[in-house]
């Protein structure tokens, strides 16, 4: 499914699938947890067998949310991203035109708290 550059296939939403994501976001959207693990029951569309699935809880969330991009219609897709980056990939990632980058990620990388007060590793 991974596509190229590292970015997994995009998926488009149907309108029924939208509807679909909206009901099934705002009934999982009440189990998600913070941290932890989530254990799951996965039915197979004849639903004569099923399967609990452990996974963690940010994975869940992750789930949650790209459920609600879904009944939004919006079209989704996972993009893995190394814990760091060289400056080429996070202008990338960024979309920056490469005369722009260098100087907004000089800025980025010179600061050492975010807008929230926490430290941050540049």
């Amino acid at each position: 499914m991974s596509v190229g550059n590292g970015i997994l296939e995009s998926v488009t939403p149907t309108e029924r699938e939208a509807r679909l994501a909206e009901e099934s976001s705002r009934a999982l959207s009440v189990y998600a947890q913070k941290t932890g693990r989530q254990t799951i029951k996965v039915v197979p569309g004849g639903g004569s067998r099923t399967k609990e699935v452990t996974i963690p809880a940010t994975a869940f969330r992750l789930l949650v949310n790209i459920l609600e991009q879904m009944a939004q219609g919006h079209a989704v897709a996972l993009t893995p991203i190394p814990i760091e980056l060289t400056t080429q990939q996070a202008a990338d990632l960024l979309g920056l035109a490469d005369e722009c980058a260098p100087p907004i990620l000089s800025r980025i990388s010179s600061a050492s708290m975010n807008d929230d007060g926490q430290r941050w590793m540049p």
